[in-house]
């Protein structure tokens, strides 16, 4: 996001705690693609991603008058957002265990990606095969563009549990990256 994209965004917030309903609807387009693709990336099913994206707002329209700094707008949608995606999963996660269903997943450690324009496609499919805790981190980091520490403001944990996370979600995916490009190139 660049400068005037997140002085437009403090705007934005600013004329909504005024009760401006134009302000909030121009916030909402502003901010909801890049949450749905959030959303997604963490909860794989399109429908609860929309779902979830209801509660985001409606949550934000009842407490944005509480924001106290603008400017920590995009952390604190992402943590309302993030919160109500961590609850649905551990709500699954418990009807999994409950039916049995329930598997434990191991992940590789990695240094680098390796990111090009031939393979952004497949890195967006292969995301959908990650943990919802790697899959969050790499979003955060690499397409929203977070710093650490706003990352571990959203997930609400330490930035070097932030930097823990992300190097092995890169390992995760490069090892998916490696296995499918594996099987789709000739012997």
């Amino acid at each position: 996001m660049n400068d005037t994209d997140r002085i437009r965004e403090e705007l934005l917030v600013l004329r909504c705690q005024l009760g401006e309903a134009d302000a909030f609807r121009d916030l909402l387009n502003l901010m909801e693609p890049r949450l749905i693709y959030f959303l997604r990336r963490l909860l794989r099913n399109e429908q609860t991603s929309y779902d979830l994206l209801q509660e985001v707002w409606l949550t934000v329209f009842q407490r944005i008058q509480r924001l106290r700094d603008p400017k920590s707008f995009r952390s604190w949608i992402y943590r309302i957002a993030h919160d109500k995606a961590v609850t649905h999963i551990r709500h699954e996660v418990s009807r999994e265990r409950a039916e049995g269903n329930y598997q434990d997943k191991m992940f590789l450690q990695s240094e680098k990606l390796p990111w090009s324009a031939d393979t952004a496609a497949e890195i967006h499919l292969l995301l959908d095969k990650l943990s919802a805790v790697h899959r969050e981190v790499l979003t955060l980091f690499f397409l929203e563009e977070m710093k650490y520490d706003e990352i571990a403001d959203v997930i609400q944990c330490g930035v070097g549990t932030v930097k823990s996370r992300l190097f092995y979600a890169k390992g995760a995916l490069r090892r998916l990256l490696k296995e499918q490009q594996s099987v789709t190139q000739p012997k």
